[in-house]
Formats: structure tokens, C-alpha cells, sequence
């Protein structure tokens, strides 16, 4: 039930640090007070109710009893994350301006620098992608995730359109987390190899992650507000 500004703040993370990694990648000069007022606003924001999420159990309404594990979690550990790298962003910020604006020998040894503190955090990260790939199978296996009747334009999509066929969104779903744990999984191969085919793969899949999680979250508001007055005061909202 918290898949709403807790999808929009993932979705907005991810898009942040896939363009961060980009800049990076192509030397160029960051603004470093900028990602950390970002990371750390929507960090925040999953941290607490990441954790909240994770500990309150069960939840009351059938059928969300999986959310504290498939969606509390994932939420806490990527928010504690992005607390962590709007910290060092914060205090290393004229390291990253440095990439951008030094003399070529000074960059490099800024962005050196760089990588080999992303190195440690990135088992943490490689850990994430093991446990989200666990929840993208998860999804998919167990056909969890299809919106409840009651619910406006998901649920009618879901119990008219698709004729109860649950499926579809655990399919959605799925591969939804898997982007998400394909560049976690494939975050400590780049940080060794320095190889900009596999940057560009990280990329794409947390910038298309983020943007479908962004937009999730923010239809969320409306669908979700729907079927709390569907459930609630006995209407009948579809659309």
C-alpha cells in the first residue's frame, strides 16, 4: 500500500544515479550538491517507509502480505544507499567537480579516487542484485502483484480487459526488478573493468527501470485512492 511515493522516489533514484554514472563516465564536471539534495531527499523518503514496510507484519489487506518483503526491503536498502552517497557527495564535492574541470592528471586520479570507493559498496550492491533477481523470479513463479478488482484502471485492466489473467502483471513486475537487479549485478564487473559497453547496459536498464517506476508510483496516487473509496464508502469506481 506504499507503492506510491516509495515507487516515485525509486524510479527518481535510479533515474538520478544512472545519469550521475554517465556524467561520470563521459568526465564530466558534477554538481555534487545537487545529486546529494536529490539522493538524499528521496532516500529519506525509502528509508523510512522501507522500513516501516519491512517490519509490519503482516499487513492487514489479503493479498499484500509478500510487499514487505518483495517491496519493504528492496526500498530500505536502496534508500540507506542513496543516504550514503549523498553523504560522500556532500563532502567530496570538489573531488567530483574536479573530474570535470582539472587538468587531465588531476581528473583522473579524482575519478580513481572515485571508483575505488565505490568498490567495497559495491558488494552491497552485487548482494541487491541477488536478492532482487530472487524477488524478480518471485513475481513471476508465484504470479503475485495482479491489481485487486477494486481497484480503478489496474484492477479493471487486470480483472476485464486481461479476464483475470494475473500473469501479466507478475510478468510486468518482474522484469521490472530485474533491470533493476541486472545493473546491481553487473555494477562491481564495471567498477574492474572500466568497460563502457558494460556502463551503457547499467544505464539503460536503471534509466528504463526508473522511468516505468517513476510513472508507477505517480499513477499509484490516483488508482490507489480509487480503490480506497471503492473499499471504503462502497463504490464502484472502474476508470
Amino acid at each position: 500500500m506504499y507503492n506510491t511515493i516509495m515507487a516515485v522516489s525509486a524510479g527518481v533514484g535510479l533515474i538520478g544515479v544512472a545519469l550521475l554514472g554517465r556524467q561520470l563516465m563521459k568526465r564530466q564536471a558534477v554538481a555534487a550538491e545537487g545529486w546529494s539534495l536529490l539522493f538524499g531527499i528521496v532516500g529519506l523518503i525509502l528509508s523510512i517507509l522501507g522500513f516501516v514496510m519491512s517490519i509490519t507484519w503482516p499487513f492487514r489487506v489479503p493479498g499484500t502480505f509478500t510487499g514487505n518483503v518483495l517491496m519493504g526491503e528492496p526500498s530500505a536498502a536502496f534508500g540507506l544507499l542513496l543516504l550514503a552517497a549523498s553523504f560522500y557527495l556532500w563532502q567530496r564535492r570538489a573531488l567530483f567537480a574536479a573530474i570535470g574541470n582539472a587538468s587531465e592528471p588531476e581528473a583522473d586520479e579524482a575519478l580513481a579516487t572515485v571508483n575505488r570507493t565505490l568498490k567495497p559498496v559495491s558488494i552491497f550492491v552485487f548482494a541487491a542484485g541477488l536478492f532482487m533477481l530472487a524477488c524478480a523470479v518471485a513475481w513471476i513463479r508465484f504470479r503475485l502483484g495482479n491489481a485487486p478488482s477494486a481497484e480503478p484502471l489496474t484492477g479493471y485492466l487486470a480483472t476485464v480487459v486481461l479476464k483475470n489473467a494475473p500473469i501479466a502483471e507478475s510478468y510486468f513486475l518482474g522484469i521490472l526488478w530485474g533491470l533493476v537487479a541486472l545493473g546491481a549485478l553487473l555494477t562491481p564487473v564495471a567498477l574492474s573493468k572500466k568497460s563502457s559497453g558494460i556502463y551503457k547496459v547499467i544505464f539503460t536498464a536503471w534509466l528504463i527501470a526508473g522511468c516505468v517506476f517513476m510513472l508507477f508510483g505517480a499513477l499509484n496516487f490516483y488508482t490507489h485512492t480509487g480503490l480506497i473509496d471503492n473499499m471504503t464508502n462502497g463504490t464502484a469506481f472502474t476508470i
